[in-house]
């Protein structure tokens, strides 16, 4: 599932929310265009801690 900022062009948006279902969130290696040469957990946790400080932030302001 494609990350970026143009709906038509991709799934979610850098915080991993879906463009179409606003309260689905994928937080995995799904957006990763190609493997990767090394283990991608440790960047897959980083983008996990990320969204979920968005996450945080949205349902502190009533977004979601």
């Amino acid at each position: 599932c494609r990350m970026g900022n143009d709906p038509k062009q991709s799934v979610i948006n850098k915080y991993h929310r879906a463009h179409d279902v606003p309260n689905l969130f994928m937080v995995d290696g799904s957006s990763f265009v190609t493997s990767g040469r090394n283990q991608p957990t440790c960047t897959i946790q980083a983008l996990a801690y990320r969204a979920s400080d968005n996450i945080i932030r949205m349902a502190k302001a009533g977004e979601i």
